[in-house]
């Protein structure tokens, strides 16, 4: 179903940025599963080995290895349970490990943003919220954004559109520029400007909303940024 008023807004991650993410997260998981079998299974194979030297049927070995009549008696927590806590342990570090590639690639791949009238909504890794900005409580400021990753990591102020809904609670952030630090094309950032305002009625003159608005068409007229 097509959408003639929606606009799409240019927050997403570009095509070669989501298959590095793919491939990144990919060798993750594969990582962390072998991690996590291995670690299960030397918790496994350790606690069996080690338990195998204590017999609870008839006969059961003393402290000098002879083959003695009777149940063995409680050894409490052994070496064997050390063992198992350990690989067990392991085994959930990779599964956390996984869990959050897997978070990863979804929010490099769904993040995005788009303008359906006045309504403005924005995607995350798990869940999509929506605010009308004609109505929201509206405001800017800046937030940090990392780009690039380990060593050559670096993190950029940007500027941000915040947007509440004074009925439902809902809070939403939108960077005004794209994962490659571009500012918002000009048409973007005009059709938030008039989603803002459209239907307010000014009533001071540093009302948030419309001071806001006007700061976008700076950004839309202003070549340079």
């Amino acid at each position: 179903m097509s959408h003639p008023s929606r606009l799409a807004l240019s927050i997403g991650a570009t095509t070669g940025i989501k298959i590095f993410a793919t491939v990144v997260a990919t060798v993750m998981i594969g990582i962390s599963a072998v991690g996590a079998l291995f670690a299960f299974g030397f918790s496994f194979f350790a606690r069996t080995t080690v338990n195998s030297t204590v017999s609870d049927g008839d006969f059961h070995l003393d402290d000098s290895g002879n083959l003695v009549p009777g149940p063995a008696p409680d050894p409490g927590f052994g070496i064997g349970d050390g063992f198992s806590v350990i690989g067990l342990g392991g085994a959930a570090c990779a599964t956390l490990v996984a869990l959050f590639a897997v978070y990863f690639v979804l929010r490099v791949w769904r993040t995005g943003a788009w303008l359906d009238g006045t309504v403005l909504s924005v995607r995350g890794a798990l869940g999509t919220k929506t605010c009308d900005l004609s109505t929201a409580l509206v405001s800017g400021g800046t937030q940090l954004q990392r780009v690039g990753a380990g060593d050559s990591r670096t993190l950029y102020r940007v500027q941000v559109l915040h947007a509440a809904d004074p009925r439902s609670g809902v809070r939403i952030t939108l960077p005004l520029r794209g994962a490659g630090l571009a500012m918002l094309p000009a048409d973007q950032l005009t059709a938030l400007a008039e989603a803002i305002t459209r239907g307010r009625t000014r009533t001071e003159a540093t009302e948030s909303a419309f001071v806001v608005a006007e700061r976008l068409h700076d950004y839309a007229r202003d070549p340079f940024a």
